[in-house]
């Protein structure tokens, strides 16, 4: 309740009292979480991190292996590592972490492809999730950003795989009218 209401150092005070010997109870992990969360709050990503590491080694939840890769890409994403940050968002997706969770985690994907990444790292991405979410997204940036620098060849390749395979996606629109105007 108290890191919900962004009282992330009487949430550190609480949960700090939870004794070491209780290792191994899945809310001592949950606890150690909400640790790592707080310590994000108060903008003290080194600590975050190491706890978010230790974590990463325990035999925890599904649920909660995804919420520590999110908050793990949170922490990378504040300090401008948006690529790293892109993967622990999929792998916190992978993991399966929730329906509440899911929206979100998606959305903080389709921010850094939309306007945080480079050229070549959006490449590199488009090779790794191919047909998979979020490849719609990265597919169509590709495009956008081959047409705004003038390389029309390879941005409408990028639409052509785009429109074939994501079809049905939300900005599927926008990008048969990025090809109407390439083909103009």
């Amino acid at each position: 309740l108290l890191l919900r209401d962004e009282r992330y150092r009487e949430s550190l005070e609480e949960l700090h009292a939870v004794p070491e010997r209780f290792r191994g109870d899945p809310l001592y992990y949950e606890a150690q979480y909400t640790i790592a969360a707080s310590y994000h709050g108060l903008v003290m990503y080194d600590k975050s991190e190491e706890i978010i590491k230790r974590l990463a080694k325990e035999d925890i939840s599904s649920r909660l292996r995804a919420q520590i890769f999110s908050l793990y890409g949170d922490n990378l994403a504040v300090r401008g590592k948006n690529y790293d940050a892109l993967l622990f968002y999929l792998k916190s997706l992978r993991e399966g972490p929730g329906k509440d969770r899911e929206s979100s985690v998606k959305k903080r994907i389709e921010t850094i492809i939309e306007d945080r990444l480079t050229l070549d790292e959006l490449e590199d991405a488009a090779k790794m999730s191919r047909i998979r979410y979020p490849s719609g997204y990265i597919l169509y940036r590709l495009a956008r950003i081959q047409y705004e620098r003038g390389n029309f060849e390879e941005s409408a390749s990028s639409l052509n795989k785009f429109l074939l395979y994501h079809f049905g996606h939300p900005l599927a629109e926008r990008g048969r009218d990025l090809r109407q105007r390439i083909s103009e």
